[in-house]
């Protein structure tokens, strides 16, 4: 899809419309010839993750966009101590350095994260995964309560610098 390009190495104009994981699949295979990619073009949930399983997994990249679906796998992940690393929300995200590792238990300013803090813990989910995430939710709110805290501009002042800023966000982030 259009929305990938900004945020998947694969993800090019002539690329929209063609199997994400497939593409995935062969960009690896650029990278290292002897590495074994296994691709699935199926839609991961509770009643099919043992089919991604059949064979012997080393390791797993979550990219998946659902949360209840990423939540199960990391779940399953978890339980038969399969490692792996979680990306959350990138979309509009085009500034690389933005990016950063970190585990759930530690982002912040990320409404995203907080629902699969919430939804993991009502899993039985350890919060101690490793995941990729932008600063942006962390620039955001330090500028909201920067815009907040100033007395000499009205409310509508206000939301308007920060409907700007967050425009701005969006363009670099």
């Amino acid at each position: 899809a259009l929305n990938n390009i900004n945020r998947q190495l694969i993800a090019l104009s002539d690329t929209v419309g063609k199997s994400k994981a497939q593409l995935f699949k062969n960009r690896i295979s650029l990278i290292n010839p002897k590495a074994t990619v296994i691709a699935y073009d199926d839609f991961l949930d509770k009643d099919n993750i043992d089919k991604f399983f059949q064979d012997k997994v080393d390791f797993v990249i979550d990219a998946i966009d659902t949360m209840t679906s990423k939540v199960f796998l990391w779940k399953y992940l978890q339980e038969k101590g399969i490692p792996f690393v979680s990306s959350l929300g990138m979309a509009r995200r085009i500034d690389p350095t933005k990016l950063s590792i970190t585990t759930l238990d530690k982002t912040q300013n990320d409404p995203m994260a907080r629902s699969l803090r919430n939804q993991a813990r009502k899993c039985g989910v350890s919060l101690k995964i490793p995941v990729k995430k932008s600063v942006y939710y962390q620039a955001y709110e330090e500028r909201r309560n920067l815009i907040s805290s100033n007395p000499d501009l009205s409310a509508e002042e206000k939301q308007k610098q920060l409907d700007s800023y967050i425009h701005k966000l969006h363009d670099v982030t």
